[in-house]
């Protein structure tokens, strides 16, 4: 008797470590899918400075961040170190990854106008930040979940054959955008996206 219960103990452990094998094997089918779908890299945009304590979050984009970029790419395209006819192409080139496809042809089609009518040739351009203008929060206005309007304010000074023939401080208004980009290319994942109509526009000289 002895003998049938011990067989019987152990047939009943058998059959638990079974329902328990079989249990585990399926909760590894469930969740390997969903292990697999999970990013491998993770993008988290971290704010600049540390003045205060940093709270970021995968797939959000500080305001600074925006504006900077704004101001970079702009400051990148519209400065012509030495001939405006190959700089400013050259420029659209480049950043070519950081235009959405829009802004681009219109950025190409203003290049091959001025081009056309000589304004390029033996044109240079600085084009700087006015002082104090760098981020604010009121420099930066969301437009929805990933579009922004940021607002940026330029010294510029342009010659031709080293005679100056324009400066002045002037400000821009561009949106950027959070939209589909080769991170390889375009590790920011933002583009600008065109400027809001009348920009730019020229600012009053400060007495």
């Amino acid at each position: 008797m002895a003998y049938i219960d011990a067989l019987r103990d152990a047939q009943r452990q058998i059959t638990q470590r079974n329902v328990l094998i079989v249990a585990l094997l399926a909760m590894l089918a469930i969740s390997t899918p969903a292990w697999l779908w999970v990013p491998k890299n993770i993008s988290v945009d971290v704010r600049p400075g540390l003045s205060a304590v940093m709270r970021a979050k995968p797939g959000e984009m500080p305001a600074e961040n925006v504006f900077n970029f704004g101001l970079t790419l702009l400051q990148q395209i519209y400065r012509w170190r030495t001939d405006g006819s190959a700089d400013y192409t050259g420029n659209l080139r480049t950043f070519q990854p950081f235009l959405t496809e829009s802004f681009a042809r219109s950025l190409a089609a203003d290049a091959e106008q001025r081009l056309n009518a000589g304004e390029l040739r033996d044109r240079t351009r600085v084009w700087e930040p006015v002082e104090g203008s760098y981020f604010s929060a009121e420099r930066v206005q969301v437009v929805d979940a990933r579009t922004w309007l940021i607002t940026v304010d330029a010294d510029i000074t342009e010659a031709v054959s080293g005679q100056t023939v324009k400066s002045g401080a002037w400000r821009y208004e561009v949106y950027v955008q959070a939209i589909g980009a080769d991170r390889d290319i375009n590790t920011y994942g933002l583009r600008l996206a065109g400027f809001k109509p009348g920009t730019p526009t020229k600012l009053e000289a400060k007495p």
